[in-house]
């Protein structure tokens, strides 16, 4: 069987220098693995050495295609391979665009050799939202760069299509696959995806219906979102990154407040599962205010988002909120033991500290006469963000709630 090797962290579209770390590491890979093919997004992942954990589009201007041209060329000269570069969704332009995205990736095409990923899923995303005509892409792209089709499904939040790998494709999506049946095709499904026999039996029924599927016209364009280009516009890239970035900014029904919201969910909920017995201790919703506040403070600048989270209880050490609660800090390390305890290939990797962190755990669990202890004189009132709201309101932790939730 082959392998597909698909990137998320080589920053093409990035200003900042792009991680030799990563590039030596993905060598390796290639190395051992041999992948059939190789791909990453035609996508800002970092920038100003903060790495986002998304896919964000940039000013498709001469001066960025230069750029993207420069880091393609080194990126496939050190790794000695053709790279596909595949086209991204997105939820507003910029006023400063030169290029539609085809022939942006034909140009980039032209000039590096690299390949070209066709994600239908994307394209269609963009005619539903009504950025880009997914028709007029189809024409406007060399079909003669093309290596790879991938198909998935979105999903409605509010009056935008969000592309969340979550489900089967749609008709539009199929009809223009079964003019590419001759190409690779990956499903992409990562979000929830349905157990192995079931997926196995949903691939049987997608080849059916890209075998049987007639020509459909794009059915949403008359419920399309009625909209002038100006309203997805922001002035400058640094503009937009800073908004992103800013977890105090969110605005759910302007584009990029999907990109913001993503920033803020994707890195919370990365805490939630790290610190799972903080959660219990705090209640979700408090251990979702220390993260925010967190993230606020200690921006990501890992290329793996599972890295996240490598401060977080010295953070709470520092917190005013918990002071009269040290167990919390303490109860933090021992989760963090353990995710990279699972993370490890073997225990000569684990960070400096957690072996120590452990032996004290283990030393108060062994001691008949000590435990760790909630009471009454350590709990005290909490600054919290509510579920769903931007507003902060005050909640009182009582004993009571703390045992339910131990």
């Amino acid at each position: 069987s082959e392998i597909f090797c698909h990137c998320l962290g080589l920053n093409l579209a990035g200003m900042d220098p792009v991680s030799q770390d990563y590039l030596v590491w993905l060598k390796e890979f290639i190395s051992r693995y041999e992948p059939s093919l190789i791909s990453d997004h035609l996508a800002v992942q970092a920038h100003k050495s903060i790495r986002v954990h998304d896919l964000l589009p940039f000013p498709k201007t001469e001066t960025w295609l230069e750029s993207v041209t420069k880091r393609m060329t080194y990126v496939q000269e050190f790794l000695n391979n053709e790279i596909l570069v595949e086209n991204l969704s997105a939820y507003h332009v910029y006023a400063e665009d030169q290029f539609s995205q085809a022939d942006f990736l034909n140009s980039l095409s032209q000039r590096t050799g690299c390949g070209v990923l066709l994600d239908l899923q994307n394209a269609y995303v963009n005619d539903y939202n009504g950025i880009e005509d997914m028709k007029l892409f189809l024409n406007q792209l060399n079909e003669n760069v093309v290596r790879e089709v991938h198909l998935a499904a979105g999903t409605l939040q509010g009056e935008w299509l969000v592309d969340t790998h979550s489900g089967m494709p749609v008709d539009e999506v199929l009809c223009e696959v079964k003019k590419r049946t001759h190409l690779p095709i990956i499903l992409e499904w990562d979000h929830r995806p349905p157990p192995p026999d079931v997926m196995l039996n949903n691939l049987e029924i997608l080849k059916e219906d890209i075998l049987h599927i007639e020509a459909v016209t794009l059915s949403h364009r008359e419920k399309r979102r009625l909209k002038t280009p100006n309203e997805h516009r922001y002035d400058s890239f640094d503009e937009f990154f800073d908004l992103v970035t800013n977890i105090d900014s969110i605005s759910q029904t302007d584009g990029i407040g999907i990109y913001s919201h993503n920033y803020l969910l994707n890195h919370v909920n990365m805490i939630l599962k790290i610190y799972s017995t903080v959660a219990k201790c705090l209640g979700e919703n408090n251990l979702k205010y220390f993260a925010r506040k967190y993230l606020d403070r200690h921006p990501p600048r890992e290329i793996n988002i599972d890295l996240f989270g490598s401060g977080f209880s010295l953070f709470l050490h520092q917190c005013e909120e918990l002071k009269n609660l040290p167990m919390i800090p303490f109860l933090a390390n021992i989760d963090w033991f353990w995710h990279e305890g699972f993370r490890a290939h073997n225990l000569l990797e684990l960070p400096s500290g957690v072996m120590e962190v452990w032996q004290r755990y283990q030393t108060i669990q062994n001691d008949a006469d000590t435990d760790i202890i909630i009471d009454e004189h350590s709990l005290q009132w909490f600054t919290v963000c509510e579920e769903g709201s931007d507003e902060l309101k005050l909640i009182e932790i009582t004993k009571e709630s703390l045992d339910e939730s131990c």
